[in-house]
């Protein structure tokens, strides 16, 4: 065989390499580029309209989610969640947040105005009632921006407060280690006497901001369970905070 001969067949016995390389390699980034599509977006940012949104839709400013809890279901775990209210809210459940960073806010930085309306409901079977709540599972951390709260008046529906009666409160044995919650720009509106807590019970540690937020002299006693009105925060071990009067 000559010299040339030799010459042709290593060239394209190392085009016949090559040919095979690029097509696997072209497999494998068609492969990945379609699972990098598939994953889930670990940051969210879903719009909410409890009036005219619908939870099958993709949560986008013109086509938004109708709840909070499809807003929270809709993020992955390990995930965050920008949650943006765009007409006033009423919330009457418990929503659970497991392992997620939740922002919950009015949809204009540059007021207060819209309302997170939290009503009573009956807890089925127990004859008790319940405040709409956030219950903070695992790893999780809520924030309260750019909003009214709206508290209500605890002579409505006619039952004994649950034991977990709170806008937020820990989960059982899955609560976390430390949770974070902060409020900023956010003001409080009471409609009548409110009995129950804002930051309810079995926290481990916690970490409680208000930045450009007051609250009321009413809610003394009521903002963290088991600490009592005037307490000085900088005596209880478990609990961070930059609220001068609990």
């Amino acid at each position: 065989m000559s010299l040339e001969t030799e010459i042709a067949a290593l060239t394209s016995t190392g085009k016949a390499l090559i040919d095979t390389f690029n097509g696997k390699k072209a497999g494998i980034d068609s492969a990945l580029a379609a699972a990098v599509a598939a994953a889930p977006a670990i940051s969210r940012t879903f719009y909410i309209d409890q009036v005219a949104g619908d939870d099958a839709a993709a949560g986008t400013q013109a086509a938004p989610l109708k709840t909070l809890g499809q807003a929270i279901a809709n993020t992955p775990g390990g995930g965050v969640l920008d949650a943006v209210l765009l007409s006033d809210y009423a919330h009457e459940t418990t929503s659970i947040i497991t392992s997620r960073r939740v922002t919950i806010r009015g949809d204009s930085g540059a007021s207060n105005t819209r309302k997170l309306i939290l009503k009573d409901f009956p807890v089925a079977g127990a004859g008790t009632k319940r405040l709409g709540s956030f219950q903070i599972a695992r790893s999780s951390s809520l924030d309260f921006a750019d909003l009214t709260l709206v508290l209500p008046d605890n002579a409505g529906l006619n039952l004994p407060l649950d034991g977990y009666y709170a806008m937020m409160y820990a989960g059982g044995n899955t609560m976390p280690g430390f949770a974070s919650i902060k409020f900023y720009n956010c003001v409080w509106a009471l409609t009548g006497t409110f009995a129950g807590k804002i930051c309810g019970a079995s926290w481990a540690s916690l970490s409680l901001t208000a930045i450009n937020t007051t609250f009321p002299t009413a809610l003394e006693g009521s903002i963290v369970h088991s600490v009592p009105a005037l307490k000085d925060p900088n005596t209880i071990p478990w609990l961070l905070t930059n609220i001068s009067r609990l």
